[in-house]
């Protein structure tokens, strides 16, 4: 499941409590659930508690980001899109732990305002790859709204809206263009895996 947090949140794990905070003002939050435990409280009645086997996040450094889109394929593997509003910020694909700050590899930079973003993690709670994509011109709203596979699982169809094209993906300094639009628009993406199947990058996914 996906959501979003704000604030220092600890949560209750297989491998024990996990204490996480968002890199801005609030992240997404990718959650996959183990068991929950239903205990009686005197006033409340039955009280249920969930376990989580694993918990992931990522988000902008400022701003809000949400999730819009998710996805669960055959193997385990999830996929999450959404909107971020980072403006020309970076965006952290990846969690900030507490106890042990660490920044991920993967962190672009925004093109400006709201850009869209997506995600794949592995059936272990581990970010794969991942990228944002966003309006050349800068200043609009751009977002991911869905995401799905077909049967096989050899394809992804994400879709998405722009307010002003041409899209791009990458980073505000590493751009690479991908569809042109030149007012507000829908748009949906067929995404094939590359060789390199581990390569942290949304380029290499894109046909």
């Amino acid at each position: 499941m996906a959501a979003t947090f704000e604030g220092e949140t600890e949560f209750k794990t297989s491998t024990g409590p996990q204490k996480w905070k968002p890199w801005g003002k609030k992240d997404v939050l990718v959650l996959r659930l183990a068991q929950i435990q239903t205990s009686t409280h005197p006033d409340l009645g039955d009280v249920a508690t969930p376990t989580w086997e694993w918990v992931t996040h990522l988000g902008s450094s400022v701003g809000d980001d949400q999730p819009q889109g998710f996805y669960s394929d055959t193997v385990g593997a999830v996929y999450v899109v959404g909107r971020s509003a980072l403006g020309n910020n970076r965006f952290f694909f990846g969690p900030q732990s507490s106890t042990n700050p660490q920044l991920p590899t993967l962190q672009p930079m925004g093109f400006g305002v709201d850009d869209g973003f997506i995600a794949k993690i592995d059936s272990a709670g581990s970010i794969v790859w991942g990228g944002l994509i966003g309006s050349a011109n800068g200043g609009v709203s751009d977002a991911l709204v869905s995401v799905a596979s077909r049967s096989s699982g050899d394809f992804l169809y994400v879709a998405g809206e722009t307010s002003l094209g041409p899209i791009q993906i990458g980073s505000r300094n590493a751009r690479s263009p991908v569809l042109d639009y030149r007012d507000s628009s829908l748009f949906l993406w067929q995404i094939a895996p590359c060789v390199s199947a581990t390569s942290a990058t949304l380029d290499c996914y894109l046909k």
